[in-house]
C-alpha cells in the first residue's frame, strides 16, 4: 500500500508538469486505457539527466 502511494505521488508530480493531464488516484483504473501512461512517458522522456 505504501509503495503504491509513493508511485502515485511520483506519477502525479510528473503529470503536474503539464496542465492538460489527469492526475492519478488509482493505478489500475487510471492507467488501464494507456492515455495517462502515454502522457507520463512523454513527460519523463523529455527530461534531461
Amino acid at each position: 500500500q505504501r509503495q503504491c502511494s509513493e508511485y502515485i505521488t511520483w506519477i502525479n508530480c510528473q503529470l503536474k508538469k503539464r496542465s492538460d493531464t489527469k492526475l492519478v488516484e488509482d493505478l489500475t483504473k487510471d492507467l488501464c486505457d494507456g492515455i495517462v501512461f502515454a502522457q507520463l512517458i512523454r513527460i519523463v522522456g523529455r527530461q534531461k539527466n
